[in-house]
C-alpha cells in the first residue's frame, strides 16, 4: 500500500506506476522508468527523474534533427524499397543515438510495451478515435476543394508491411518511447504529449503536398500521447496506430 503523496513510506516507489523499488534499483521492472538517484527533492512534475540538462537537450536535438535528416535523405531516393529502408533504419538509428545520451535505463523505458486487458480496450478505442480524426479531416479537405474522393491504388506487399507493421512499431518507439522518455525529464505530461505529437506530425509532413497531413497527424499524436500517459506503456499506442493504418490499407 503506497503512502499518501508527501508522506514518507519507508519504501521507494516508481513515480510512474507505483511499483515498489529495491534500494539499488536503477529502473522499474514493471514499467521500465529509469529510477536512479530518486530522492524526495525531485519534482513530481518531471516524474521524479534525475535532471541531466545537457544530455536531455542533446537527446531532444538528436531526435528532431535526426528525423529531419532522414526525411530529407529519403526524399531523393528513387526506389520505394530504398526509400523505405532509409526511412526506417534512419529513424531507428536516430532513436538509438538519443538513448545513448539518456543512458541505459531509458532503453527499458522507451521499449516497455506490456498490454493489459484495460490497455487493449483503450488501444482499440484510441485506434477508432484516430480513424475518426483522419476520416473527418479528409472529408473536410475534399469539401473545401469541392472534390470527390479518389480511389487509391492497391498497396503492394512492401507498402503493406511498412504501413501496418513498421510504422506503428518504429514511429511509436521513437515518439512515445525515446522522445517521451527525454521530454518527461524536463516537462510535465501535457507538454510531453504536445512535443511527441509535433514529431509525429513532422514525420508525415515533409514532402510535396504532405504539409496538409500535419494537422490530422498532430491530432492523432495527441490521442496516442494520452494513451501513453494513461497506460504507461507503448503496447496500446502500437495497437491503436496499427488499427488506424490497417484500416487505411483496407478502406483506402
Amino acid at each position: 500500500m503506497m503512502a499518501a503523496p508527501g508522506q514518507p513510506s519507508g519504501k521507494a516507489h516508481c513515480p510512474d506506476c507505483g511499483n515498489t523499488l529495491g534500494s539499488v534499483t536503477r529502473y522499474c521492472g514493471n514499467c521500465g522508468r529509469p529510477t536512479q538517484e530518486l530522492s524526495p527533492v525531485m519534482s513530481e512534475e518531471t516524474g521524479g527523474l534525475p535532471q541531466q540538462p545537457i544530455n536531455i537537450t542533446a537527446a531532444l536535438a538528436v531526435v528532431y534533427c535526426g528525423a529531419l535528416i532522414v526525411l530529407t535523405l529519403e526524399s531523393v531516393c528513387a526506389s520505394p524499397i530504398t526509400r523505405g529502408l532509409v526511412h526506417w533504419l534512419g529513424l531507428t538509428a536516430t532513436g538509438g543515438v538519443a538513448i545513448g545520451f539518456l543512458g541505459r535505463g531509458s532503453w527499458f523505458s522507451s521499449t516497455h510495451a506490456s498490454i493489459t486487458k484495460q490497455g487493449f480496450g483503450l488501444g482499440v478505442l484510441g485506434g477508432l478515435a484516430m480513424i475518426l480524426i483522419m476520416r473527418a479531416y479528409v472529408a473536410i479537405l475534399l469539401l473545401a476543394a469541392d472534390e470527390e474522393g479518389l480511389d487509391s491504388p492497391s498497396p503492394d506487399a512492401w507498402e503493406a508491411i511498412e504501413v501496418a507493421i513498421l510504422a506503428p512499431v518504429v514511429e511509436e518507439w521513437l515518439c512515445r518511447g525515446v522522445l517521451w522518455s527525454a521530454a518527461r525529464r524536463v516537462v510535465g505530461v501535457p507538454w510531453t504529449i504536445i512535443t511527441t505529437a509535433a514529431l509525429f506530425g513532422l514525420l508525415h509532413g515533409i514532402g510535396p503536398g504532405m504539409l496538409l497531413e500535419v494537422p490530422s497527424r498532430f491530432g492523432a499524436g495527441i490521442v496516442l500521447g494520452c494513451l501513453r500517459a494513461k497506460t504507461k506503456s507503448l503496447g496500446p499506442c502500437v495497437l491503436a496506430h496499427g488499427l488506424n493504418n490497417t484500416s487505411a490499407l483496407l478502406i483506402g
